[in-house]
C-alpha cells in the first residue's frame, strides 16, 4: 500500500472519533463518507468486532470499547508510517536500535 493510502486508511478512525460523525470525518479528511465507512468496516472486520457505536439519527457516533483499545496507537500510526517510508527511501535509521542499510548500487 503506498504511503499516502496507508496514512488515509489509518487516519479514518481517529477522525470519526474526533468528529462523532462519519460525514464530518469524511469532510475533514477530504474523502467521501462512503470511503470512510469502508475503511471503518475493514477495520471492524480485521478487529473482529464493533469499533464504533452507531446510535443513528442525529446522535454522535461513539468509540466502542474495542475501538478505544487501538485509538491511541492508531493516532500515532500515520506519522510512524511516514517516518518509516522516509527512512527507507533515504537509507536513514528511523529509531533507536536500527542500522543504516547500504545503497544497493
Amino acid at each position: 500500500m503506498p504511503d499516502i493510502a496507508l496514512r488515509r486508511h489509518l487516519a479514518a478512525p481517529a477522525a470519526v472519533a474526533d468528529e462523532g460523525s462519519f460525514g464530518r470525518a469524511a469532510a475533514r479528511l477530504g474523502h467521501t463518507q462512503s470511503a470512510v465507512s469502508q475503511r471503518i468496516a475493514a477495520l471492524e472486520k480485521a478487529a473482529g468486532g464493533t469499533v464504533f457505536d452507531r446510535p443513528g439519527g442525529t446522535r454522535p457516533v461513539r468509540i466502542a470499547p474495542l475501538g478505544a483499545v487501538g485509538l491511541a496507537r492508531g493516532r500515532e500510526a500515520p506519522a510512524k508510517a511516514g517516518q518509516m517510508t522516509e527512512a527507507i527511501r533515504h537509507g536513514r535509521p528511523c529509531g533507536s536500535g536500527t542500522e543504516r542499510v547500504p545503497d544497493a548500487g
